[in-house]
Parts: structure tokens; C-alpha cells; sequence
């Protein structure tokens, strides 16, 4: 059930994405993307960890190269 709605999800973001791109133009597009990726970082770290958790993320901990690029396969593992 999750595993659906996450794949529904992905297309979604997919679509939107492309319609950015031919709005937008490559540069533009890519400056959006940019502006998106890293409002989305500050969201989950501040409000997620910080106010509702109200605990430090592990790789604040222990930030490597490997922590990072796993952390999203985690993420998706949790699912």
C-alpha cells in the first residue's frame, strides 16, 4: 500500500518537475530545483527534528561522506 503511493508519488513529482522545466528553462529550472532541495532540508531538520522531535538527526552526530548518501536509502528502507 505504501510502496504505491509512494510510486504514484514519484510520477507525480516527475510531471511536475517537466512542467517546470519546459516553463521555466533550463536555468531557471535548475535554480527552482536548487530553492526546493534546500528549503525541504531546512524544513525536515528544523520543524522535523528540532520542534517535533525535539532531537538532533544522527548525522549531526557523525556527518561522513557515506552518512549522507545513505541517509535517503534509509529513509526509503523505513517504508
Amino acid at each position: 500500500k505504501n510502496s504505491i503511493a509512494a510510486f504514484l508519488a514519484q510520477i507525480l513529482f516527475c510531471c511536475i518537475a517537466h512542467s517546470l522545466h519546459l516553463r521555466l528553462g533550463d536555468l531557471n529550472s535548475l535554480l527552482a530545483a536548487v530553492s526546493i532541495h534546500i528549503f525541504a532540508w531546512l524544513t525536515q531538520v528544523l520543524i522535523g527534528h528540532g520542534i517535533l522531535e525535539g532531537n538532533a538527526p544522527a548525522m549531526a552526530t557523525n556527518l561522513t561522506i557515506n552518512s549522507v548518501m545513505l541517509s535517503v536509502l534509509l529513509a526509503w528502507d523505513s517504508y
